[in-house]
């Protein structure tokens, strides 16, 4: 599972190269304190999403209209990334589908909803640090809901970094210049490298909970499977 299709990972790859050129961005640092509240990038118009059991979303940004770009026929679900509720009934974005449906459905098996977000809750919930913001800039939000609370992990780390020539420090964006990404976060706080590795793990465990296919929906073709 790819976060973004192509051409807007083109897109904010070039706004990542030019922030980080201007200046390092500053990242917040928030904690599991006071961490992430959950947001709806669709405001009310997907309703399905409030009720999911795990979900993974695109929070837009700012938007820098590229003229060389012609974004694809959309059928509004952008944004939605993944989303999984405690029926089994799964959606997720395929990038590669071409056309006004890119999103693919499944059910899962009772069994794996609730593997997926024990192993979810569990890695958020052992997470000191649960968001790493760059202000303006678009960030993914996974969160998990059970029994009544919701687990966020905000970032935008993973979009900057769809530039080779960037990395994402505990203390903003940065250009590589010659490093690797490895050396360049060797000295970064263990508080940081834990959040990088959790958020790594649940989109990994995401992706292996995913099916090898699924039928192309639409929006109209959301509403009509009676999410709840």
């Amino acid at each position: 599972m790819r976060s973004v299709a192509s051409a807007r990972v083109r897109i904010r790859a070039r706004l990542a190269s030019a922030l980080a050129a201007l200046l390092v961005a500053s990242c917040s640092t928030e904690n599991a304190a006071n961490g992430p509240e959950f947001f709806d990038p669709f405001l009310g118009a997907v309703p399905e999403l409030r009720s999911a059991a795990v979900s993974v979303v695109m929070l837009p940004g700012m938007s820098v209209p590229d003229p060389d770009e012609v974004e694809p026929q959309s059928d509004g679900l952008d944004e939605l990334e993944f989303a999984l509720w405690e029926s089994g009934d799964a959606i997720w974005l395929e990038p590669s589908d071409s056309g006004p449906a890119s999103h693919r459905y499944a059910r899962l098996a009772p069994g794996q909803v609730a593997a997926l977000v024990a192993e979810l809750k569990a890695r958020i919930a052992s997470t000191a640090r649960r968001e790493v913001m760059v202000f303006d800039t678009s960030h993914e939000q996974i969160c998990v809901r059970t029994k009544g609370r919701e687990l966020l992990l905000v970032s935008c780390h993973e979009l900057f970094e769809s530039n080779p020539n960037l990395v994402a420090l505990s203390y903003g964006i940065a250009p590589l210049e010659g490093r690797t990404r490895e050396d360049a976060l060797a000295k970064e706080p263990a508080e940081f490298l834990a959040f990088r590795q959790a958020w790594s793990d649940a989109k990994q465990a995401i992706r292996a909970a995913l099916p090898k296919d699924g039928d192309l929906v639409d929006r109209a073709q959301l509403a009509t499977l009676g999410l709840k």
